[in-house]
């Protein structure tokens, strides 16, 4: 036997340590084969192989593999585990930065600002002489209420669709507000 059992250290000398390339060299098979001896021993085999193997190529390609596969199989638990509403606001917003566009929390007013969202409510407000459209637009981080004053309907703004604002945003009482904005209808299944 060339190693101490309880130190797994070589009896070459009394004090002597192995260094870390006697370690990676010869990783050595400790007596007590336990869990952890096993590590270790898997381990210092595996380091052998990646630094003086033939096989780094295949080493890293299984290492990578691995790295996919706990990275889906955490989405795929996120999925099951989140509740709907927070997956839906991760993807509205995911779906507005890829539109570019400047989140609702972040927008400055009296300043022109071209915004992305979903509807979340239409409804007709009556003001002064004519009634006026509300739309309220939620991109995920905040909401923005457009009016469309003298308009009753207009065709394709439903809750639930997506649209771009381009206009001035005001703050009126609590809410921000886009008055007659330009819009644009996004058809249902077209990704920006």
């Amino acid at each position: 036997d060339d190693y101490d059992v309880q130190s797994n250290l070589p009896r070459i000398g009394l004090n002597h340590r192995r260094t870390r390339r006697e370690e990676l060299l010869d990783p050595g098979l400790p007596v007590s084969f336990g869990a952890v001896s096993l590590g270790l021993y898997l381990r210092g085999a595996f380091l052998w192989g990646c630094f003086f193997g033939a096989g780094n190529y295949l080493v890293l390609r299984v290492l990578c593999r691995a790295e996919a596969i706990a990275m889906a199989l955490k989405k795929f638990l996120d999925k099951l585990t989140k509740p709907v509403q927070e997956l839906d606001r991760v993807a509205l917003v995911e779906w507005s930065e890829d539109a570019r566009a400047v989140p609702i929390d972040q927008i400055k007013m009296r300043e022109p600002v071209f915004i992305a969202g979903e509807i979340s409510s239409v409804r007709l407000v009556p003001r002064a002489n004519s009634a006026a459209l509300e739309v309220t637009v939620k991109d995920g981080r905040g909401s923005v209420t457009a009016v469309f004053l003298g308009r009753r309907t207009i065709p394709g703004l439903n809750t639930g669709r997506r649209l771009m604002l381009e206009g001035v945003p005001f703050r009126q009482n609590a809410r921000v507000v886009f008055m007659n904005p330009v819009y644009r209808i996004i058809p249902r299944g077209t990704p920006t």
